[in-house]
């Protein structure tokens, strides 16, 4: 789950910010400022990468979370098929604890590699391995260039936790045969020069060979932090104060990306509501075109119709889904875009009455999930475009919700 550095304030109105999903609690702090329309955040603060590499075995989905928030990890699956090691590459904060666990047993080796640190730069983190485990800990620098390591130093067995992070000059390591916790002070000791990924000296990085017994159980608690300040924030959080000066004549002319910048597009974004979230109160049901918003406070199903020419909205409708073909096939006209999302669908709904979502391009028949939400991109007319979209969701996932820049019709208009 990447982030990217708003450096000038171009983007946000903030210079020297960091803006990433909003989800995302491995970089979130209290400073943060949360967006809704972006589903996103801005944060000020020191971020790196953290990249690590697992072997024996290489098929684990890694769990990952910051102390401070450990009910809400991130759990990556790695990117390699076939090869001999794995590998994920989240993004951290500095000076933070960090605990990572696995799906299954802990991988017999794994590397640490402090990626874009600066010297100084450190974080603390906990690694869950089966008690009684073995642990043979160095580090060295890598040339990948040449595929070698240089300069290596074993690291020594510390009498407590508390002792490696206070002693980080001096390389130690801790396993907690109580809790089944490996703690590792991951610091940077070389100079990066510039945007490097490395030093010009090599990757720093921490390898952890562990020798584990057969059958013994390989899970830990959720954190080993709890009552303890070590997993807690110590430092007053970055607040956001410094707006960035206007600037005119940044940024395109449009946002979407495309090889024909003749052709004009319309942003959508189409937000449906489970039942279950209308009871908690927990999400808004609306469908937006470029600025404009349209609330959806009633039960059943929002139409949207847009003029497929100009994107012109020309019509809102509300409709019990037992009534929609009848209505819906009656007043939509020809060459229009259709938008639908839904709020508080009670039951389990198909056949003739949904015939109206194949006219408007839906491949297959729709038939709504009880107490489940649905969301369409849609357009009435021929030929049928490509960037139709049908989101249709039971009620145990996620709501429904389409984001999409649709294009507008060049030819035909008059």
């Amino acid at each position: 789950m990447s982030i990217f550095h708003d450096l000038d304030g171009s983007v946000t109105g903030y210079p020297d910010t960091f803006v990433g999903r909003a989800d995302n609690y491995l970089i979130r702090h209290p400073g943060c400022l949360t967006v809704p329309r972006w589903n996103g955040m801005i944060c000020a603060g020191k971020y790196a990468q953290l990249y690590i590499q697992a072997r024996r075995p290489e098929n684990l989905t890694l769990s990952i979370a910051r102390a401070a928030y450990h009910s809400h990890p991130l759990r990556l699956h790695g990117v390699n098929r076939g090869v001999s090691y794995q590998q994920y590459q989240p993004v951290v904060m500095l000076a933070e604890a960090y605990l990572i666990q696995w799906d299954g047993r802990a991988p017999e080796e794994v590397i640490l590699y402090p990626v874009n640190f600066h010297r100084g730069d450190w974080l603390y983190v906990a690694l869950c391995y089966p008690k009684g485990t073995v642990f043979t800990v160095v580090g060295d620098l890598y040339q990948r260039q040449t595929g070698k390591a240089h300069s290596v130093k074993r690291y020594v067995a510390a009498t407590s936790r508390h002792s490696v992070l206070n002693g980080a000059d001096e390389r130690r390591f801790y396993f907690d045969s109580l809790t089944g916790y490996l703690f590792v002070h991951l610091q940077a000791h070389e100079v990066r020069k510039g945007h490097s990924y490395c030093s010009q000296r090599g990757c720093e990085r921490v390898k952890i060979t562990a020798s584990m017994t057969a059958g013994l159980p390989w899970t830990c608690a959720p954190s080993p932090f709890w009552g303890d300040d070590t997993g807690k924030q110590t430092w007053q959080p970055l607040r956001i104060l410094k707006r960035a000066a206007p600037c005119t004549h940044c940024g395109a002319p449009q946002v979407a990306i495309t090889s024909t910048p003749s052709v004009k597009y319309i942003r959508v974004q189409i937000q449906s509501v489970r039942r279950a979230d209308i009871e908690n109160y927990s999400r808004l049901a609306f469908i937006k075109v470029n600025d404009d918003v349209t609330l959806f406070r009633g039960w059943g199903l929002l139409f949207l119709v847009l003029e497929a020419c100009s994107g012109t909205i020309v019509n809102k409708w509300h409709f019990d889904p037992a009534y929609t073909a009848k209505v819906a096939e009656t007043f939509i006209k020809e060459r229009s875009i259709v938008l639908v999302c839904s709020r508080g669908l009670t039951e389990e709904l198909g056949g003739a009455e949904m015939s109206v979502f194949s006219s408007l391009g839906s491949a297959k028949p729709v038939i709504f999930h009880k107490e489940g939400s649905f969301a369409m991109l849609g357009y009435k007319g021929s030929p049928r475009p490509s960037w139709i979209k049908v989101c249709n969701h039971a009620a145990e996932k996620k709501s429904a919700s389409v984001q999409y820049y649709v294009p507008l019709i060049q030819r035909r208009c008059g």
